[in-house]
């Protein structure tokens, strides 16, 4: 399901690949959030695998990390409070 530029002949600079790192880990945490609420393991895990493997792919955007972590901390926390 990762995003993957589909031109045949495109060869991204530096900066987009940065750029595909923070996508890739957003994608992953989501996925790896969604598997944990359908208490699926072993998809949390394979999830979380992508996750460590994007972080190492972000470069100079790497602090948008803690964004997106603290994102889903705070789903999680609104979702919780709201049942």
């Amino acid at each position: 399901m990762y995003y993957e530029n589909v031109t045949s002949d495109y060869q991204a600079d530096e900066d987009t690949q940065e750029c595909y790192g923070v996508v890739r880990y957003y994608e992953a945490s989501y996925l790896y959030h969604v598997a944990l609420q359908n208490k699926d393991m072993t998809k949390a895990s394979e999830e979380k695998a992508h996750m460590e493997e994007a972080v190492s792919s972000m470069g100079s955007l790497s602090s948008f990390k803690e964004k997106i972590d603290s994102f889903f901390i705070e789903k999680e926390i609104n979702e919780s409070n709201e049942t």
